[in-house]
């Protein structure tokens, strides 16, 4: 069965900075700069942040130079919830960072991390049974989709598959697809490329590109074989159902509030609810997916103090959602009622990951 690189994920954990103090979960967030990286550790309880921020560096360097809208639609992290494992893209250095997640929420680096990527500058993270996808530039300079596998011991590597990219069209995000054995890719030059998984990790575009104007995120649905992207060249939500070759078809469509293109993606775990979040206007908008192909929008909502947001994380129960602010450097928490509507609990930390740092991608872990 797959696992995709979403934004949710659930894993039981213990006590996250030693004994005592309940807490619900932690949220893990990439944080770098051309110089180096890391991932930053934060715990929550409720729908608040209830502790510091834990930093564990990567041993490479993130891409640069850093903006304040991060990557739009990029996932540097991807969780292997099965292995325990936690994999973070150093896109300035060509390699992939393994970590092993402890009971009590500490991450403690695979032996021999970070790893060769496959890629030059690895942007964009899904995870497929024993198979780490890693969609970036080569080290020709053209994009490249490659897949590496996880050894029994959590080491990364050999390289099992590495296609390449129409040249020009620098990927945006990677999804691997949860309900069939494939990736999705949404390439800058404005289409998803679909790409089948075979038995021994070859990859295989299944047919031609679809024609979609700038997509910047991508989120599957947790139970149903529904993508949605989020297009900033028409500031909409699109749905596509897809087939087990990951083969797409336009299933429906949403508008955002605002002109502003939305640049994040986030569907909780029970499927209930779905959250974009635009860097130009530094907006939330909120969808009921009681229709799953036909999200309704709830609510937008302008974050404050006014930020940039740039990845969105969320509990699998859809309560909760965690939005990583590009220009504060800021992780908030948000509320999430049961019909949609969102507001700011007025729990934040700061992100100061180091001298230049860019906070950039997030993933959310349940106790």
């Amino acid at each position: 069965m797959l696992l995709a690189a979403l934004l949710v994920v659930g894993v039981p954990l213990a006590y996250l900075y030693g004994r005592g103090g309940g807490f619900d979960g932690v949220v893990y967030v990439e944080s770098g700069s051309p110089a180096e990286n890391a991932v930053l550790a934060v715990r929550y309880r409720g729908n608040r942040l209830t502790g510091g921020v834990r930093r564990y560096a990567t041993g490479g360097r993130a891409g640069g130079p850093p903006t304040p809208a991060g990557r739009p639609g990029a996932q540097p992290l991807a969780f292997d919830h099965d292995r325990r494992l936690l994999v973070a893209a150093d896109a300035g250095s060509g390699t992939l960072a393994a970590f092993r997640v402890g009971t009590d929420g500490r991450l403690q680096a695979v032996r021999g991390s970070p790893f060769p990527a496959g890629a030059a500058s690895p942007t964009s993270l899904g995870l497929a049974d024993d198979l780490v996808l890693v969609a970036g530039a080569g080290g020709d300079g053209r994009p490249r989709l490659a897949a590496t596998r996880i050894e029994p011991d959590d080491r990364l590597g050999p390289l099992a598959a590495s296609v390449a990219l129409p040249p020009g069209a620098a990927p945006a995000s990677a999804l691997a697809l949860p309900q069939a054995a494939a990736v999705v890719v949404a390439l800058a030059g404005g289409s998803l490329a679909s790409f089948r998984i075979e038995p021994d990790g070859a990859l295989a575009q299944a047919g031609r590109p679809l024609a979609a104007p700038r997509v910047s995120g991508l989120a599957a649905h947790p139970r149903l074989p529904l993508l949605y992207a989020v297009e900033a060249g028409g500031a909409r939500l699109v749905v596509y159902r897809y087939g087990q070759t990951g083969l797409l078809r336009l299933a429906g469509a949403a508008g955002v509030a605002r002109a502003a293109p939305p640049a994040a993606i986030a569907v909780s775990g029970d499927g209930r609810h779905l959250l974009t979040a635009s860097a130009r206007d530094g907006t939330v908008s909120s969808f009921l997916l009681d229709d799953p192909e036909r999200p309704r929008l709830v609510q937008t909502l302008t974050l404050r103090p006014a930020g940039r947001p740039s990845a969105i994380a969320m509990t699998p129960n859809g309560g909760t959602a965690f939005v990583v602010d590009g220009r504060g450097r800021r992780l908030h928490a948000l509320r999430i009622t049961g019909d949609g509507t969102i507001a700011q609990t007025g729990s934040s930390v700061s992100l100061q990951g180091g001298a230049g740092a860019q906070p950039l991608g997030a993933v959310v872990l349940t106790r």
